[in-house]
């Protein structure tokens, strides 16, 4: 969050409106356009969705569904999702145990989450040499979302790390609606009923304030923003408070 609020003012407001975009998005051909616009951001030549059954992938199935947004070789991910290469990257591996954003020729170098190099070699046989990737969760724990942007040459800086930590959540959950529709349906139909300070401190959280600036705006205790933010999340089924921003943004209720 800090090193998103240190951006430019104008790639700081490209950045808002692309999550505001994302959020928005109904069709696959609205959130591929979101993807696109994200390289005047960051440096990649192609990007990666992937919605999966947690259980599938733990038995080393190809995953639910998946489609590439842009410019991903149709050979490549075929080969990537349904011949194992998908479950035993290492890059994989280091993003579905710690859900966080992983670089890629870090991971590779490191040998912590295995040594079995296949996936990297086929990457880059394909051209893609380097990349980001990061999983997001669902609070229950039985679907996962893997985004990855990647290509021949990928910046490891600060800027980029920070903008994709943001951007991920956003587009993990507009993927997920797009694909599973009948779940947009079914959360409509439950009781999403914020308190008006939870979503005005949600609508903080949004444009990069931490919780101690949000407590300082709003006068109020850093444990009263963090009491609310996690009531907040518990309600929206959102791992952390930038996931929690996503799934309300999806539902409309941050105007």
């Amino acid at each position: 969050m800090d090193y998103i609020k240190a951006l430019p003012r104008g790639d700081l407001l490209a950045l808002l409106e692309i999550v505001h975009d994302a959020s928005a998005a109904k069709t696959i051909e609205e959130y591929q356009g979101c993807f696109k616009r994200v390289k005047a951001l960051v440096r990649f030549d192609a990007a990666l969705s992937i919605f999966a059954d947690k259980e599938a992938v733990d038995n080393s199935q190809p995953p639910a569904y998946y489609h590439y947004p842009l410019d991903f070789s149709d050979e490549f991910l075929h080969r990537y999702t349904h011949e194992g290469y998908f479950q035993k990257s290492p890059v994989f591996q280091a993003t579905y145990r710690t859900w966080q954003l992983q670089h890629w020729r870090t991971v590779w170098s490191s040998g912590v989450y295995g040594k079995d190099l296949k996936s990297m070699h086929l990457a880059i046989d394909y051209g893609y040499c380097d990349g980001w990737s990061a999983a997001v969760n669902n609070s229950h724990g039985n679907a996962i979302s893997y985004i990855a942007f990647c290509g021949g040459r990928i910046d490891n800086d600060k800027r980029t790390a920070g903008i994709l930590r943001y951007l991920i959540p956003h587009f993990a959950e507009s993927f997920k609606y797009i694909y599973q529709p009948h779940l947009l349906a079914h959360k409509a139909n439950e009781k999403l009923q914020l308190t008006a300070r939870e979503l005005e401190i949600l609508k903080w959280t949004e444009v990069g304030k931490t919780t101690w600036e949000t407590s300082t705006i709003l006068n109020r205790s850093e444990r009263v923003i963090k009491w609310h933010l996690k009531n907040a999340k518990n309600k929206l089924d959102a791992v952390n408070r930038t996931h929690a921003v996503a799934i309300a943004l999806r539902h409309g209720l941050l105007v």
